[in-house]
């Protein structure tokens, strides 16, 4: 597989092809120092402290809590559940939970349906954004997944460094990924003609560095 380490790696395809698997294993390989924001509480990540936010309590404050627990991670992993929140609660808790962590010493963040931080046409986290901008500088791995990829802020997609494709058929996800595609990647329309191909647990791996692509199995 190709190295993601102090890169930007994002994970899409349609729900059901294994891209939130994928990102489980990436995570449970990484072993110490993760920490994941589960947007639906799917993740369940091995050996990873699971700390749920709760609806009907103080978001902010709850936010600042996590933060706290990011500067402090020494040899423990740290999930944070997030299935009970709207999107804009979504933004609110990372806003806050991140600014307060403010580059905490873990090396791997993975995000679960980026769509609900960063969307394209709404209200954005503003220090994930900064996250994803420069935490390579700090040398932070950051993943992020999504099953629409359409509707991820383009300042994510302008930056990622690797991209693990599942199969997706939405003309606006092709149409998208055409696009990104076609800044570095010369075999771009060949690519974007599998992806709605694929299946289930076959992925297209693409290299943005080095401008590389494969296609691959199950994991």
């Amino acid at each position: 597989m190709i190295e993601i380490e102090n890169r930007l790696c994002g994970i899409i395809g349609q729900r059901g092809t294994g891209k939130s698997y994928l990102t489980k294993i990436l995570a449970e390989t990484k072993g110490i120092r993760v920490i994941a924001f589960d947007t639906l509480g799917i993740l369940k990540i091995r050996n990873a402290k699971p700390y749920s936010v709760i609806k009907n309590a103080d978001i902010l404050q709850q936010g600042i809590a996590a933060g706290g627990l990011m500067r402090a991670i020494q040899k423990q992993s740290i999930s944070f559940n997030l299935s009970e929140l709207s999107t804009g609660e979504i933004i609110q808790f990372t806003d806050s939970a991140l600014r307060i962590a403010d580059f905490p010493p873990t090396k791997w963040f993975f995000f679960d349906e980026i769509a609900e931080y960063v969307p394209e046409s709404s209200k954005q986290s503003q220090e994930l954004l900064r996250l994803i901008r420069l935490g390579r500088n700090r040398q932070i791995t950051v993943t992020v997944n999504t099953q629409r990829p359409a509707f991820v802020s383009k300042k994510v997609w302008e930056l990622v460094d690797v991209l693990i494709i599942h199969r997706l058929v939405w003309k606006n996800d092709l149409d998208l990924l055409r696009e990104v595609l076609s800044r570095s990647i010369e075999d771009y329309e060949e690519i974007v003609s599998q992806i709605p191909r694929l299946r289930d647990q076959e992925r297209i791996l693409l290299d943005f560095r080095n401008r590389e692509w494969g296609r691959l199995g199950s994991v």
